[in-house]
């Protein structure tokens, strides 16, 4: 089995994985525990650091630091997104009566 395979059998099987565990009913406190968690704390964390660099920024001349900080808050925006998602993910109560993010699956 060649190195393209074998990760795409990895990733078939973690995909297997992922899906029996957020279908689990006994999981579901966790998950939601953990989806609450991640959107009140880290990423209101990230929303206000990555407000705050942007309100910096704009005082800042256009220099080699000032793009740093535009990549960094570009970085926290990409983070924010991926966080969200997996948000969306823990906090499915149910795939079974949503029928629309049970096709997402698909």
């Amino acid at each position: 089995m060649n190195r393209h395979n074998r990760s795409a059998s990895a990733t078939a099987s973690t995909t297997e994985v992922t899906q029996e565990t957020v279908l689990d009913p006994a999981l579901v406190p966790d998950r939601t525990r953990i989806a609450v968690e991640l959107h009140d704390t880290v990423i209101q964390r990230l929303f206000t650091t990555g407000l705050a660099l942007h309100i910096a920024l704009r005082e800042l001349p256009v220099s080699p630091a000032a793009d740093r900080i535009e990549d960094a808050i570009a970085v926290i925006d990409e983070t924010i997104k991926r966080i969200r998602a997996t948000i969306f993910v823990l906090d499915i109560p149910d795939m079974t009566t949503n029928r629309l993010r049970a096709e997402v699956w698909q």
